[in-house]
């Protein structure tokens, strides 16, 4: 037996076996050996092992690109399901236009006031519902 066949620890290594004990260790290594390989045994096992690297390559591209073409799927979903507001391209000329020029109900400027940071803007303007909550506050 060589030396890089033993595997018994350091420690024991230079103990040297009894003739009993190294045919019992050799009868086991030549039990417990594996028969060698024949040539068709080799390219099958050559082949299985190619088959699942490359499977394993492909996996690997899905596991970011299947990802990657959901979100893409997600916001082609949400841009073309989104409804178009017409009045959204007006927003920059309403933007620009003096805040008298625009024409709002009532309810419109009511809510106005509450969103405007406008401080000086007076209790009496809101409606009288609104006006007893705030009283309730203040």
């Amino acid at each position: 037996m060589s030396t890089h066949d033993d595997h018994r620890p350091e420690e024991t290594r230079d103990v040297a076996l009894s003739p009993d004990d190294a045919r019992f260790v050799a009868r086991m290594a030549e039990a417990f050996t594996p028969p060698e390989p024949t040539p068709a045994d080799r390219a099958r096992f050559r082949s299985r092992l190619d088959e699942r690297l490359v499977r394993s390559e492909r996996a690997r591209a899905w596991r970011w690109l299947a990802p990657a073409a959901l979100a893409l799927g997600a916001a082609l979903v949400v841009t073309l399901r989104a409804p178009v507001d017409e009045s959204s391209h007006d927003a920059p000329a309403l933007a620009a236009t003096p805040s008298d020029a625009i024409e709002t109900d009532p309810e419109q400027q009511i809510l106005l006031a509450f969103v405007s940071e406008d401080d000086s803007r007076d209790e009496d303007s809101l409606p009288e519902d609104y006006q007893a909550i705030a009283s309730l506050m203040y």
